[in-house]
């Protein structure tokens, strides 16, 4: 067996024994609760061909009238095809609210994979903050920690591990803990919650926000893209307030 077999072996039991990954897919299916339509309004949902449009790749999450904060998985795959894309504003309902097309992706320039899972999206044309039905999010300041350990999690992805997409915005409680370094390769950029029994986070959730207080701290990323079909006590999602200067710096400049 050569030595870079061991070695993904090692990794991929590792992984498996930290995240209490045990159970089988018909044993663990992910539900949240409806959102209110206008609940959210600073979600976005995220397709990546317009043309299929009633299936949900990722959320995002406004940040002015020109940008959408996303993760970078999301869009690294199409980002030389922005008039492909398409996010829906103003709706929690996936196939109500305004569509609005792309102009540009804007990837961190140190993504990799699985580091620096973090994106802007900048519109084709600016929305309309009516502070309503459509508003811009409260984010962190530049290394802020977050003030409280409850958060509420939201996203559109599947509702269940045979791949049935939610077509309402779901939302789900839960808190932060402790992030497991193995699991995150010692990325300090990040943040986890814990998932409830029955209820998790799935396909299509990935660059939904992660909210405290109001504040958007978090964006779901892609470091495990299989965690809803297995049992994994925790979610990682991208610290928002590790990128807060990237973010505002790119919203001036591109």
């Amino acid at each position: 067996m050569s030595i870079l077999l061991v070695v993904l072996l090692a990794m991929h039991v590792c992984a498996r024994d930290s995240l209490n990954i045990d159970l089988p897919i018909e044993e663990r299916i992910y539900r949240g609760e409806n959102a209110g339509e206008h609940e959210f309004p600073t979600q976005v949902i995220f397709f990546s061909d317009f043309t299929r449009a009633t299936i949900t790749n990722c959320g995002g999450t406004i940040l002015n009238e020109w940008f959408i904060l996303t993760a970078a998985h999301c869009v690294n795959d199409t980002r030389q095809f922005p008039w492909q894309a398409q996010v829906n504003v103003g709706s929690a309902n996936i196939s109500e609210g305004r569509k609005m097309f792309v102009r540009k992706f804007i990837v961190h320039e140190e993504y990799t994979g699985i580091t620096n899972d973090i994106a802007l999206i900048k519109l084709a044309e600016p929305l309309v903050l009516d502070g309503v039905t459509v508003k811009a999010a409260i984010l962190p300041e530049q290394d802020e920690e977050p003030a409280s350990t409850k958060a509420i999690v939201i996203g559109t992805g599947f509702t269940d591990a045979y791949g049935s997409s939610a077509t309402i915005l779901q939302k789900m409680e839960t808190k932060l803990t402790e992030c497991h370094r193995p699991m995150l390769y010692s990325d300090a950029k990040i943040l986890c919650v814990i998932e409830g029994s029955q209820k998790g986070l799935c396909h299509g959730d990935s660059g939904s926000p992660l909210f405290v207080d109001g504040k958007v701290v978090g964006e779901l990323h892609g470091l495990f893209p299989t965690f809803c079909f297995k049992r994994i006590s925790k979610i990682a999602y991208t610290k928002v307030s590790s990128y807060r200067s990237w973010i505002d710096l790119k919203m001036k400049t591109e």
